[in-house]
């Protein structure tokens, strides 16, 4: 079986393997971060108006089980690739 890999997963499994290198050389070992910022308001989708966020991105972040936070004004802050 063969297997093939798009070139945007391969960038982003070559930016996490970096980024950990890079950790590990610096010696880090721990890091902190805010919890993702969650706007609000709407916005038009190909699907007709969405809330935000997009019902799939809080869906995606409550499967993570991440933190969030209150965005600091209306918009969509938070986008997942």
């Amino acid at each position: 079986m063969r297997s093939t890999v798009n070139r945007r997963d391969f960038l982003r499994a070559t930016c996490a393997v970096g980024a950990a290198a890079g950790l590990h050389g610096l010696g880090i070992e721990q890091l902190y971060a805010s919890g993702a910022p969650l706007g609000s308001g709407w916005t038009q989708s190909a699907h007709g108006r969405i809330p935000l966020p997009a019902p799939a991105t809080l869906e995606l972040l409550a499967a993570a089980k991440a933190s969030t936070r209150p965005a600091p004004g209306p918009g969509e802050l938070l986008n997942m690739p």
